[in-house]
């Protein structure tokens, strides 16, 4: 095992193995956090593997890794769908530059239909077939 000061408090941990999965980067303060519930459920973030002359490592000099909880497939799944009262439903995202292409939706058919741009979910009311 090597072990490299590169800041005034911060050491950090080569093990050099046989093989790519035994080498891995630790900080002192990913170990401090490993117990909390962010770092649990984001183990797989923590133990990529870079190589040594990777610019990319720059920026996780002194401090933790930067790991986004909130994925976009979980946070769509969270809304609703919007009752219509329409066959047909056009969505665009929200307009503007934020939004995307205007898509229309058929809601014919029973049950939930969803936008394939954005995910947002739409549902004919009083379906009677």
């Amino acid at each position: 095992m090597v072990v490299k000061q590169v800041g005034p408090l911060e050491k950090v941990e080569y093990r050099i193995g046989p093989d790519l999965e035994s080498c891995k980067v630790r900080s002192r303060r990913e170990r401090q956090l490993k117990g909390t519930p962010q770092m649990k459920s984001a183990n797989f973030v923590l133990f990529q593997q870079w190589e040594k002359d990777d610019y990319r490592l720059a920026r996780f000099i002194d401090r933790p890794k930067q790991i986004n909880t909130q994925f976009a497939i979980d946070l769509i799944a969270a809304v609703p769908p919007m009752p219509t009262k329409e066959r047909v439903i056009c969505c665009d995202g929200g307009g503007g530059p934020t939004g995307h292409p205007k898509v229309f939706i058929n809601l014919d058919k029973p049950g939930n239909h969803s936008c394939g741009y954005c995910g947002l979910r739409f549902f004919k009311e009083g379906h009677d077939h």
